[in-house]
């Protein structure tokens, strides 16, 4: 799991590095993903989706659903957005049992609270330095992500 870090890290400098893109201007160009690279995601939706469903890892299940759907129908050619996927990932959670074997009935109002905090989430302690810095040096930011544009710009804001 990445994590962008000062640009001092060595890590961040390798990673960067190997996403550089070359061009005839020989810009330097810094690719990287915004769900929980850069947005903490484990800390905004974490209480939230244990709160919904009940018990302990249900954001993890969930984000795991969420992330194989999204890869499954990309490579079969039938491309959602992670807007899209998410409240289907929420109700296969709901779907699952956990552990002790209990069935979890979500509230009606289930995806508008995950939804509500999505739309919270904050970014990494370390990610406006590093973006700043890496800034400063001359390269090129370049965010992608799963979700829909409207999401992203939304992300890109708390980024």
């Amino acid at each position: 799991d990445f994590r962008l870090k000062s640009p001092s890290c060595p890590r961040s400098q390798e990673f960067c590095r190997e996403m550089a893109l070359p061009s005839p201007l020989s810009a330097k160009v810094c690719i990287f993903d915004i769900n929980e690279t850069t947005l903490d995601l484990v800390g905004g939706l974490g209480p939230v989706c244990k709160s919904l469903v009940g018990r302990d890892g249900a954001y993890e299940e969930w984000f795991r659903q969420l992330i194989l759907m999204a890869h499954v129908l990309t490579l079969t050619g039938s491309y959602k957005s992670f807007s899209e996927l998410a409240p289907i990932a929420l109700q296969q959670v709901e779907a699952n049992t956990g552990l002790g074997g209990k069935k979890t009935e979500l509230p009606l109002d289930a995806w508008a609270k995950m939804k509500n905090a999505i739309g919270k989430l904050t970014a990494h302690s370390d990610v406006a330095p590093g973006l700043d810095a890496l800034k400063a040096q001359g390269w090129q930011l370049v965010a992608f992500s799963n979700s829909d544009l409207a999401g992203l710009k939304s992300q890109l804001q708390n980024a």
